[in-house]
């Protein structure tokens, strides 16, 4: 075969929009896998509790009977239990593990590349799809959640999935859609409980749609709304068990969970919620090089009639599920991650819309930097530095920044959980759970929730009973893990009749001591 022809046939098999879309994928995958060879650092405060959520549903899994039937919808863990279900086959497979945990990830991953393309390509063909998936994939929160064990990429992969069926559904004439359509619904609301806040526009827009046409034709369309039936139908059997089982714990925890963001501090107000949201949109979801691309495409949905009723769709979708997470009084930066595939739409769909020259161009120049996105969140460029931005009306707008939300560049970093365990196994009495009183700053990589969650997968003789101690409670306690301590700290501290077991050099600097109580 000659060079001209292999070329031309390789063309062929990459001008196919699923090979185009899972070279995509698999070179996320893959990157990803690296990614967590490499980083060393233990899971920080809210994936060590899903880690722990996932242990347990796992337990139950090993041992599946009308029993764990029975806890899927019965046990009680804050969240609703997809996620560690799925978690769960993984770790059947694979054993377990966080790196084998954060591998669930990749199915989800999957979901959301494909559904972005299928919401992309319904209104705005081909082209539009592939460069929309291709840069949602690399969006600096979305790629770095791709790589820690939470909720809120899965769920962003699941909002993108159902309201890809959903128009499929053509407005609920299609049954099978429509089926698929509740299931992908109740499996997105059983992984975490915002979930139908992005779906409220695309349901309502359906819903009154069909209504409308009715009205038009002077007739109630039976078979369309013996579909909308079997859509709620799936979505009460499957989904609706768990949250009328646990509506009481449920209301109990939601009430929490709105006043845990206002003790901590986050905006209550409209106008400094927008604010906050706004900024923290800009500067960690998009920095200035998707942010443009995103103004430019907003801006031309206002240029031709044409144009807006293609996209009214999809920007009322993105705007009120960014509204509504507005008025949410506890906040925080991933909340708003299952807009992020719509306003990847609106970044790319216009440039499919410009003369052939200019397509091509601005292809290319989308093509480059979501590569530049995508290498300088996951592995980083060492000449380049760390961010580079400016300020405008006390506002920042970061060029780059070469991180994602928790974590960049994978790090290889000893925090000692392992060494720390080892010494209390070594010198603890026989034949007894000991207990572990812990003073020290609580701090993203070593702090009491991954040590919990160490002593879980492990099933260590551990119980980490009095984290932060206070008096009286210094009393008791087999063990002490001191890290830094203040004045407090040391007067408790003192109180103990101890001997040092061993010291550690902690990544931030610190020293950690580990005593046991004589």
């Amino acid at each position: 075969m000659q060079v001209k022809d292999l070329i031309k046939k390789i063309k062929k098999i990459f001008s196919n929009n699923y090979v185009i879309l899972t070279t995509i994928f698999l070179l996320i995958t893959i990157s990803n896998i690296i990614w967590l060879k490499i980083d060393t650092r233990p899971p920080h405060w809210d994936a060590s509790n899903h880690l722990m959520h996932s242990l347990a549903k796992y337990d139950l899994l090993k041992e599946f009977s009308l029993r764990s039937l029975k806890h899927f919808y019965g046990s009680y863990t804050y969240y609703p239990p997809a996620y560690y279900w799925a978690t769960s086959f993984f770790y059947l497979l694979f054993g377990k593990g966080v790196d084998i945990a954060v591998y669930t990830n990749i199915f989800f991953l999957f979901i959301l590349i494909f559904s972005t393309y299928g919401i992309a390509k319904h209104f705005w063909g081909r082209g539009a799809g592939l460069l929309s998936a291709l840069v949602v994939s690399v969006m600096p929160v979305l790629l770095s959640q791709s790589r820690e064990y939470q909720l809120d990429f899965p769920l962003t992969a699941m909002v993108a999935l159902t309201i890809y069926l959903l128009l499929k559904t053509e407005t609920f004439r299609n049954r099978i859609y429509s089926i698929l359509f509740g299931i992908s619904f109740a499996s997105g609301f059983l992984l975490k409980w915002t979930f139908p806040v992005f779906l409220i526009f695309p349901m309502s827009y359906s819903l009154f749609k069909l209504i409308y046409e009715n009205i038009k034709a002077k007739k109630i369309e039976d078979s369309r709304w013996l579909n909308v039936f079997l859509a709620v139908f799936f979505i009460f059997i499957f989904a609706g068990p768990w949250y009328i089982v646990n509506l009481q714990k449920l209301r109990a925890d939601f009430a929490g969970n709105i006043q845990c963001g206002i003790n901590e501090g986050d905006p209550q107000t409209f106008w400094a919620s927008v604010t906050w949201y706004i900024k923290s949109w800009i500067i960690v979801h998009m920095r200035l090089l998707l942010l443009v691309l995103f103004e430019i495409g907003v801006v031309s949905s206002f240029v031709k009639k044409k144009i807006l009723k293609n996209n009214l769709f999809i920007l009322l979708t993105l705007a009120t599920g960014f509204f509504i997470m507005v008025f949410y009084s506890n906040k925080d930066i991933r909340f708003i991650e299952p807009i992020m595939p719509f306003v990847a739409i609106v970044a790319c769909y216009w440039v499919f819309l410009l003369p052939k020259v200019f397509k091509e161009i601005m292809v290319g120049l989308v093509i480059l930097i979501a590569i530049f996105y995508f290498w300088s969140i996951s592995f980083g460029f060492k000449f380049l530095p760390t961010s580079k931005g400016f300020e405008f009306h006390k506002y920042y707008f970061p060029l780059y920044i070469q991180n994602g939300y928790t974590v960049g560049p994978p790090v290889s970093e000893n925090w000692h959980q392992n060494e720390i365990f080892d010494d209390i196994l070594k010198n603890k009495p026989a034949d007894r759970i000991v207990k572990l009183n812990m003073f020290y700053k609580d701090k993203i990589f070593f702090n009491k929730e991954n040590f919990k969650y160490y002593i879980l997968l492990n099933n260590y003789p551990i119980d980490i009973r009095y984290p932060f101690s206070q008096a009286p409670e210094v009393s008791v306690g087999d063990f002490l893990l001191v890290n830094s301590p203040n004045q407090t700290d040391e007067q408790l501290i003192a109180r103990y009749n101890k001997i040092l077991i061993s010291q550690y050099d902690l990544s931030d600097n610190t020293k950690a001591y580990l005593f046991q109580v004589k």
